[in-house]
């Protein structure tokens, strides 16, 4: 495709890097509903899940995402094409997670600041993982995860 067909699809090289994070997004939540629904080998959902989440954030698309969230901090124009994609992506990722666990959906009244500390944990300690990769293996990484959400969305609520 030459540049000039690029454009007449997309306003602006953000715009059109905007439009390839929410297609990245939308193809890794299919892939993680597709991986959770495959047989648990003995996992439950909790341990399941976290593993397949961390798995995800430690793929290179995930760290390219994360290298745009970097560089939408000094470039105008990228952060306010991204930002409405990033902010649907937040909404879908709650679907998700109030479709997997919907007990502690209903339950919680943190369950929206729940899954989102969870998942900025899980980014940081990926964009660590970046940099030092034994931290990417060990095992410790995905036990807290799951630890951490179970405490979180296994109540009891307050």
């Amino acid at each position: 495709m030459s540049q000039g067909a690029l454009y007449k699809h997309f306003g602006s090289k953000q715009e059109l890097i905007a439009a390839s994070a929410e297609h990245l997004f939308s193809r890794l939540i299919e892939e993680f509903r597709t991986a959770l629904s495959v047989g648990t080998d003995g996992e439950d959902r909790v341990s399941r899940a976290m593993r397949l989440l961390w798995d995800i954030f430690l793929t290179p698309e995930l760290y390219a995402v994360l290298e745009l969230y970097c560089a939408a901090r000094t470039d105008d124009a990228l952060r306010g094409a991204l930002a409405p994609v990033l902010f649907r992506h937040r909404e879908n990722l709650l679907v998700e997670a109030r479709q997997l666990f919907p007990e502690a959906a209903a339950q919680n009244p943190r369950f929206d600041i729940v899954v989102d500390g969870l998942l900025t944990a899980m980014q940081g300690a990926a964009l660590s993982a970046a940099v030092l990769p034994e931290l990417a293996s060990a095992p410790e990484a995905t036990l807290y995860f799951e630890q951490l959400c179970r405490r979180e969305l296994e109540g009891p609520f307050q």
